[in-house]
């Protein structure tokens, strides 16, 4: 099992992308939208029906698992990736009667502000991991983030761009139908307050750069500053405000300031594979595993690398840049150090001799010993003009 900061990748599902300004051209109900299952159920039929089963305009956000009966250990909708993935495949489908999603973020936006912290609770917003049907989380944030995250800080929940990459399944239910109310009631009054969260964060550091301090990427397992999740969100983020208020004709005072946060906002950390999780500088790799029992830790040489045993299968690896660390059972490959290797089976009679033999080379076994070619003339070289 190697471990090594990758690059982000993303799935759509759904039938073909449909252009922005499309009308849904659809019935009211989503059972009449659903189409007939057919194939594999990994089939994007398949997936429509699904959601067109769990979803309507005017249900609930959908829970991980959706409206079933049956009892899971995720009986809520989780905002650290699930809930965005579960809406993407409305809008390249054409179905936007299942978008609870915007109605759900506009009905209960003050439920969302009791999960930011109190110090910003006045013009920033900040979505919990996890919430109930009326997007409320069940206790209010404390001044330690206990809803929301809070940059440097290691919250129980620390996720901090939940909300505003949520958002951005809005504005794209706003790019497919053009109801320009979606934009000015919803995506953009959410979308000031959720970039102005970051905004109480962001310094700049000694290249001149704004850098954000450590945040929490989903599904991750580390705080780390510089995180890509984040400073993606944050540069598409002041992006849309400023195209937002292009189209609405509003003159917001925060425009200056989000035009400097999109020139001197540090660049997202990248490798030769491409964008990374996170900036590797100076930060720990942190892995966690299934692996069983005692293990092994080394880099691509085989070397002994130090650890950090934290428990629940987690580790902590001290990596330089650039390094990486193999995991495995300890006693499961043979050592990397040479020394002889002890035979497992009799030689075969072409194979080479013991070294205490003298090597002479000889015909393979049942093939015939091979003849010195006979001498060949040297071949005359053509000189300019055929002579």
């Amino acid at each position: 099992m190697g471990s090594r900061s990758g690059v982000s990748r993303r799935t759509v599902l759904g039938g073909p992308v449909a252009g922005a300004a499309v009308g849904t051209g659809v019935a009211d109900t989503a059972a009449a939208a659903a189409p007939p299952v057919s194939g594999s159920p990994a089939t994007p039929e398949a997936a429509r029906y699904k959601v067109a089963s769990a979803a309507r305009r005017d249900a609930p956000v959908m829970a991980t698992t959706g409206p079933w009966l049956e009892p899971t250990p995720w009986p809520a909708s989780w905002w650290n990736l699930n809930v965005q993935l579960e809406y993407w495949l409305i809008h390249g489908s054409n179905h936007l009667e299942l978008d609870g999603l915007t109605r759900s973020l506009s009905e209960f936006r003050e439920n969302v502000r009791t999960q930011t912290a109190p110090a910003y609770r006045s013009d920033s917003l900040v979505i919990a991991r996890s919430n109930d049907t009326t997007l409320s989380h069940g206790a209010d944030a404390g001044p330690d983030g206990t809803g929301g995250g809070i940059p440097g800080q290691d919250a129980p929940t620390p996720e901090v761009g939940n909300l505003t990459w949520a958002l951005h399944n809005v504005w794209l239910s706003y790019r497919h139908t053009m109801d320009e109310s979606i934009l000015r009631d919803v995506v953009f009054p959410l979308l000031r307050q959720s970039i102005n969260y970051y905004l109480h964060f962001l310094e700049p550091g000694s290249d001149g750069r704004l850098h954000l301090p450590t945040t929490f990427s989903p599904e991750y397992g580390v705080n780390t500053p510089d995180t890509n999740y984040d400073l993606a969100l944050i540069r598409w983020g002041c992006t849309t405000l400023l195209e937002s208020a292009r189209i609405l004709g509003v003159d917001d005072p925060l425009a200056p300031r989000w035009r400097d946060v999109l020139l001197r906002l540090v660049a997202p950390p990248t490798d030769t594979n491409g964008f990374m999780l996170y900036s590797e500088a100076g930060a720990p790799c942190v892995v966690r595993t299934d692996l069983a029992g005692p293990l092994e830790v080394r880099d691509g040489a085989g070397r002994a690398l130090p650890y950090t045993d934290l428990g629940g299968g987690t580790l902590r690896v001290e990596l330089d840049r650039g390094q990486e660390a193999w995991l495995y059972p300890r006693g499961s490959r043979p050592s990397t150090g040479l020394a002889p290797v002890a035979a497992n089976a009799p030689a075969h009679a072409g194979a080479c001799p013991p070294p205490d033999r003298e090597f002479r080379p000889g015909p393979w076994p049942g093939r015939p010993a091979r003849r010195r070619p006979a001498t060949l003339a040297p071949i005359p070289i053509p000189t300019p003009g055929g002579r």
